[in-house]
C-alpha cells in the first residue's frame, strides 16, 4: 500500500492453495468451510486497509475544515498558521504518508488555530 505508512500488513490468502474442488459431498463441505475462512480473512484485510485509507482522508478533510474556519475568522494568512498548514499538506501528500507525523501536524495546525482564536476573543 503506497498511500500510508505504516500500512496494515495482512497476508492475502491464496485460494489456489486449497487445491482442486473435490467431488464427494464430505470433501465438498470441508472445502466450503475452508473457502469461508478465506473469505473472512479477506474481509479482515480489506477492512484494515479501508480503515487506514479512511484515516488519511479524514485528516485531509479535517485540515480543510480547519482551514475554512481560519479563513472565516480572517486568520488564514497568519504566517504560523500557513506554515503549519503547508507542512501538514506536504506530509499528507507523500506516498506513503507517515501517519504519525501527519496526525501530529494536523493537530499542530489545530493548536495554532485555537491559539489564534483565543487571542482574537481576548
Amino acid at each position: 500500500m503506497r498511500t500510508i505508512d505504516p500500512a496494515p500488513h495482512y497476508a492475502v490468502p491464496d485460494v489456489e492453495a486449497l487445491g482442486p474442488v473435490p467431488n464427494t459431498p464430505a470433501e465438498i463441505e470441508r472445502h466450503r468451510h475452508k473457502l469461508q475462512r478465506v473469505g473472512q480473512a479477506l474481509g479482515v484485510a480489506e477492512g484494515a486497509y479501508a480503515d487506514a485509507l479512511a484515516e488519511h482522508r479524514q485528516l485531509a478533510d479535517l485540515l480543510d475544515g480547519l482551514r475554512a474556519k481560519a479563513a472565516a475568522h480572517g486568520l488564514a494568512d497568519v504566517a504560523d498558521l500557513t506554515a503549519s498548514e503547508q507542512q501538514a499538506r506536504d506530509v499528507l501528500a507523500r506516498q506513503p504518508a507517515p501517519m504519525a507525523v501527519a496526525r501530529s501536524l494536523v493537530a499542530a495546525y489545530q493548536s495554532w488555530l485555537t491559539q489564534l482564536l483565543n487571542q482574537e476573543s481576548a
